[in-house]
C-alpha cells in the first residue's frame, strides 16, 4: 500500500493500479527517492523530529550553536493550509476544570473558528479565561508538577510487566496509561470482568479501542493506591479465566 501511494504521488508516470507500483520503482530507482519523500510530506510519522544545526543561529531568542542537536515541533498545521492543531491546558497540564485551549490555523480559519465560538458560547466564563492566561504564564511549573505524578507510576507499572510473563506490551514512552495484551486470548473483557467483579479492580476493556485482547491500565495518582491496584491485579492473572 505504502509503495502504490508513493507511485500514485510522483509526477508524470502513475501506475494504473497497485500491483504495479512496486514493479514501478524496481525499473526506475531513481524514482524511490521522491516516492519517499512524498510519503513522508503525505504522512509523517512523528509531530516532533531531531535536527542538527548546521550553523549558528538564533531561534525565537534561542542562541543555537553549529552542530547543536534541536528538537523541531512540526505540528499538521505548518504543513499544509488545510490542517488545524489543537491542543488545551487539559491532558497533559491537569486544568480540565477551566476548558481552556487553543488552536493552530490559518488566519482566515482562526477568524472563523472565533466568529463560531461567540455564537455558540456568547460570553465564556470570565474566572476561567484569567486561571487560563496565569497557567499560560506557568506551564513548565504546571509540567513539572505533572511529570511528578506520572513519572512513578510509569516504574511501577514496568516492574510489574516484568513479572509478567502472561502480559507483554509496548512500554509508553510517557503518559499517564498502558496498555497490556493478555496472551493467549482473542478477547481480555471476560477477564476484564471477573477481576473487577472478584479482585474489585478495575482496567478498561480493549474493545473500546480497537484492540480486543487488550485492556487500559491508568498508572497515575499516588504510588501506594497504583501499588495496591496492580498487586489485586496480579491475583486475578494469577486466578486466570475458567
Amino acid at each position: 500500500d505504502a509503495d502504490s501511494r508513493a507511485a500514485l504521488a510522483l509526477p508524470g508516470e502513475a501506475p494504473p493500479a497497485a500491483d504495479v507500483a512496486g514493479d514501478l520503482l524496481l525499473r526506475k530507482p531513481a524514482l524511490l527517492n521522491s516516492a519517499v519523500e512524498e510519503i513522508l510530506r503525505f504522512n509523517p510519522a512523528v509531530h516532533g523530529f531531531r535536527r542538527t544545526a548546521t550553523q549558528d543561529t538564533d531561534i525565537r531568542g534561542v542562541s543555537i550553536k553549529e552542530d547543536d542537536k534541536i528538537i523541531v515541533w512540526y505540528p499538521a498545521a505548518n504543513r499544509d493550509d488545510v490542517f488545524i492543531s489543537t491542543n488545551s491546558l487539559t491532558k497533559s497540564y491537569g486544568l480540565a476544570g477551566l476548558r481552556v485551549g487553543w488552536m493552530i490555523a490559518e488566519p482566515s480559519i482562526v477568524e472563523r473558528a472565533l466568529r463560531v465560538r461567540d455564537v455558540l458560547d456568547g460570553v465564556g466564563s470570565i474566572p476561567a479565561e484569567i486561571l487560563g492566561v496565569l497557567a499560560f504564564q506557568q506551564l513548565d511549573s504546571l509540567l513539572e508538577r505533572a511529570r511528578g505524578v506520572l513519572g512513578p507510576g510509569q516504574v511501577v507499572m514496568q516492574d510489574f510487566m516484568a513479572s509478567r510473563p502472561d502480559l507483554e506490551w509496548i512500554r509508553p514512552i510517557g503518559g499517564a496509561v498502558a496498555f497490556p495484551r493478555l496472551r493467549g486470548v482473542a478477547d481480555a473483557e471476560p477477564f476484564v470482568e471477573m477481576a473487577a467483579d472478584q479482585f474489585d479492580v478495575g482496567v478498561t476493556p480493549g474493545r473500546f479501542f480497537g484492540a480486543p485482547e487488550h485492556f487500559r491500565v491508568a498508572v497515575a495518582g499516588e504510588r501506594s493506591v497504583l501499588e495496591g491496584g496492580l498487586e489485586a491485579l496480579g491475583k486475578a492473572l494469577d486466578r486466570g479465566i475458567v
